[in-house]
């Protein structure tokens, strides 16, 4: 490996850094204006670092092979120290700010659609629902009628045949 290759390697990996150390404030940003649970963070902290060393890795195996020296972590503490030192504090704030924006969005489309859809859906379910109760009763009641017509009828039209049948 070339010395070219090398500092390739040593600048992509500045990047990765970087990439990294914005990541991982996003995370913890998310995780705390969302005030997730100790064990969220936890599984949180995992899926990151495992995916942190999937992509780390994929650009290493783009940048000279895979081969891993003691200058691909050196790479990577500079990007992270960088980033955190230039653009840090404010790439924090820039995710505060649109996490605020995303949940107004967020708040203001579930109104809309609440009332647009879920009360008039509401509405229509309701309705029908009353509406097939109030034809059941209705059917139960007529039928509980006729029922007890045609138990009166049949009791006198047994009575005048049993009786006719005794005589």
């Amino acid at each position: 490996m070339n010395l070219d290759v090398q500092f390739l390697t040593m600048a992509w990996m500045a990047c990765c850094g970087a990439v990294l150390g914005a990541s991982f404030d996003t995370i913890g940003v998310t995780a705390r204006r969302f005030r997730f649970g100790s064990a969220v963070r936890a599984a949180l902290d995992v899926l990151y670092w495992v995916a942190a060393t999937i992509f780390v890795f994929r650009v290493l195996l783009m940048a000279n092979g895979g081969i891993v020296r003691p200058f691909v972590f050196l790479g990577l503490g500079i990007g992270a120290v960088l980033y955190m030192l230039l653009i840090g504090g404010w790439f924090r704030t820039f995710v505060n700010r649109l996490l605020q924006v995303l949940e107004w969005l967020f708040v203001r489309i579930y109104r809309l659609l609440h009332a647009v859809v879920w009360r008039p859906l509401r509405w229509i379910v309701m309705t029908v629902w009353r509406t097939v109760r109030w034809i059941v009763r209705n059917v139960m009641r007529i039928t509980v009628s006729i029922g007890r017509i045609v138990l009166k009828w049949s009791q006198l039209v047994w009575e005048r045949l049993f009786k006719r049948q005794n005589r």
